[in-house]
C-alpha cells in the first residue's frame, strides 16, 4: 500500500499565519495609501477654495472707490434712506472705498468695499444744492434718472436718487420722493425720504455718481469655516464664497507724504482717507483632513504677522500637549496673500 502524503497540522497553521501577516501588511499599505490620498485631496481642495476666494475678494477690492475716489469729502458719513431696508430705514453710509473692521483679539477682520457702476463720463460735479434739487455749475450731462448719488458739501453728505433731469436750465437735477417714469415704467424712489434727513447742504459742494446699482460688499469669515460676502445695500443674506477659510487679516497701504509710494502699512483707519493707495490681506484656509500627528507646529503667518489660532470649535488654543481632532495643529493650512492697488484712489493725483 502506497503511503499517503499531505500537510501536517503545523504546516497548515504556519500557512494560515503567513497568510494573515500578508493580509495585515496589505491592509496597512491600503490604509497608508488612503490616508495620504485624503491628505493630498484635502490640500488640493483647500488650495482651490482659497484661490477662488482670494481671486474674488481681490477683484472686488479693485473696484473700490469707483465714482467717488477723487472726492475731497472722503470719510464723510452720508445720511441715507432706503425704502427697502428692513427695520429702520435711515442709516449712515461712510464715503470710504475700503474699510477694514478689525477683529478683536486677533479674530478675523471684515473688509467693506464700496463702489458704484455709473455710466456717466464724469463722476464728480461741482454743485449748488438745496433740499430737493441741486444745480450743476457747468451742466448735468451724464446724470440719468434713477442714478444714485452722494451730495457732499462742507456741511455734510447725503445719499440721493435722481428723479428728474429735464429742467429747462440744463443744470438742475431733482431728488425727491415723488414717483418718476423711466423707460415707460413708473418708479417709486428708493433712496429719497419724504421726511427731510436733517441736513441742508451748503453751497459749492460736489455730487458723486454711484449709478443705479451701488455696492457695499461686506467680506467676512463665518465661524472660522468659510469666507462669506453680501451687499449691505441690498439687505442680502451672506453667502459662502469658499469653504475652509478660518481667518482673514487685512491692512491699509498709505502714501502719507504724497510721493506716490506706499510708506506705511497699518491696521488702524488712516488719519486722512486721501492717503489710501493699497489694501493687502492674508486669507488662511484649512484642509478638512485630520492628521494623527501635529503637521502644523507653528502659527501660520503672512506679511502682516502671525495668525491667531484657536481650536476648531472656536475656543482658546489648548496647546501642543492636547493634540486631537479639535486642535488646529492636526490640520494643514494654505495662506493666500494679495496686495491690491486701489486704482480709483491712485488716479486721484491725475484728476
Amino acid at each position: 500500500m502506497k503511503s499517503q502524503n499531505g500537510f501536517t497540522l503545523i504546516e497548515v497553521l504556519l500557512g494560515v499565519a503567513l497568510a494573515l501577516l500578508g493580509i495585515v501588511a496589505m491592509f496597512q499599505v491600503q490604509d497608508n495609501w488612503a490616508r495620504q490620498k485624503r491628505s493630498i485631496s484635502s490640500g488640493g481642495d483647500a488650495h482651490i477654495s482659497g484661490s477662488v476666494s482670494a481671486f474674488r475678494l481681490e477683484r472686488d477690492i479693485r473696484n473700490a472707490g469707483m465714482g467717488f475716489g477723487n472726492s475731497g469729502f472722503l470719510g464723510c458719513n452720508a445720511l441715507s434712506y432706503d425704502a427697502n431696508r428692513i427695520g429702520v430705514k435711515t442709516f449712515s453710509l461712510p464715503l470710504i472705498p475700503v474699510r477694514i473692521v478689525q477683529g478683536a483679539g486677533g479674530a478675523p477682520d471684515e473688509i467693506h468695499v464700496l463702489y458704484g457702476n455709473s455710466e456717466a463720463l464724469s463722476s464728480d460735479y461741482s454743485v449748488l444744492s438745496t433740499d430737493e434739487t441741486f444745480t450743476m455749475l457747468l451742466n448735468r450731462g451724464g446724470l440719468g434718472l434713477g442714478e444714485t448719488v452722494v451730495v457732499a458739501t462742507a456741511a455734510g453728505c447725503r445719499l440721493a436718487e435722481i428723479t428728474g433731469n429735464t429742467n429747462a436750465d440744463g443744470q438742475t437735477v431733482d431728488h425727491n420722493s415723488t414717483p418718476y417714469t423711466r423707460n415707460s415704467v413708473v418708479i417709486t424712489p428708493r433712496y429719497n425720504s419724504a421726511t427731510p434727513l436733517g441736513v441742508v447742504p451748503a453751497t459749492n459742494g460736489s455730487v458723486h455718481v454711484l449709478g443705479r446699482a451701488p455696492v457695499l460688499n461686506v467680506w467676512a469669515v463665518r465661524a472660522r469655516t468659510a469666507l462669506t460676502q453680501f451687499n449691505a445695500l441690498n439687505a442680502e443674506i451672506a453667502g459662502d464664497v469658499g469653504d475652509g477659510a478660518v481667518d482673514l487679516q487685512a491692512q491699509y497701504g498709505l502714501d502719507t507724504n504724497g510721493d506716490t509710494t506706499i510708506d506705511t502699512w497699518q491696521d488702524a483707519d488712516p488719519a486722512a482717507w486721501t492717503q489710501l493707495r493699497m489694501i493687502r490681506f492674508g486669507l488662511l484656509v484649512r484642509g478638512e483632513n485630520y492628521e494623527k500627528e501635529a503637521v502644523t507646529t507653528a502659527n501660520p503667518a503672512w506679511l502682516g504677522g502671525n495668525f491667531t489660532m484657536t481650536n476648531l470649535d472656536g475656543s482658546a488654543d489648548s496647546g501642543a500637549g492636547s493634540l486631537g481632532v479639535n486642535n488646529w495643529r492636526n490640520y494643514r493650512y494654505n495662506v493666500f496673500e494679495v496686495a491690491i492697488p486701489l486704482r480709483n484712489m491712485i488716479w486721484t493725483n491725475r484728476w
